[in-house]
């Protein structure tokens, strides 16, 4: 007979799978194998994720209205891949605010992106020492360790930064 078989998953009923036929007059078997995926209803995907826990080092600091600006000015940049210039302004973020450890961090990214991966570890050593549970630092130190082949430093500072925020995905990618 032919027959459509679908699923719902029962911890979660959000969670269902399109129907799938099945044609058993084609198996030479008594079993059959069909393929079965599911996915979340349109209801559950327009839930928000919860945004990350800001941490009281981020919370506590006082960065000078000049040192933020820049940073906010280097982060548009970068999100138009205008690295070269974004770096410019990340420095002089720096250079108004030595201890600006989210500044430090960018400016480790930015240069991964600029292909200075030995450079941007500095600058993630040097923001983690302002704040070792940065979980943008931790990720950067962790991908500038696998591209050295520190693999077991690597894996350490990623796997504390995907502890930290687990909604990145990048994290994980460079984990595995």
């Amino acid at each position: 007979g032919s027959y459509q078989v679908s699923a719902v998953n029962p911890s979660d009923p959000s969670q269902y799978s399109d129907p799938a036929d099945a044609d058993t007059s084609r198996s030479f078997a008594s079993r059959m194998l069909i393929h079965l995926y599911l996915r979340s209803s349109s209801a559950s995907r327009t839930e928000k994720a919860a945004a990350p826990v800001i941490s009281v080092g981020e919370a506590a600091q006082r960065v000078p209205k000049p040192a933020l600006k820049a940073y906010e000015h280097a982060i548009k940049l970068r999100n138009e891949r205008k690295l070269q210039e974004a770096l410019t302004d990340l420095d002089k973020a720096i250079a108004l605010y030595p201890g600006y450890f989210q500044a430090l961090a960018e400016r480790g990214h930015v240069k991964i992106g600029l292909g200075r991966s030995l450079d941007a570890a500095r600058d993630f050593a040097a923001a983690l020492l302002l704040n070792p549970q940065y979980e943008l630092a931790l990720r950067g130190s962790g991908i500038c360790k696998l591209e050295q082949g520190k693999f077991p430093e690597a894996v350490t500072d990623l796997e504390s930064a995907a502890a930290l925020n687990p909604a990145v995905t990048s994290t994980y990618l460079f984990l595995g």
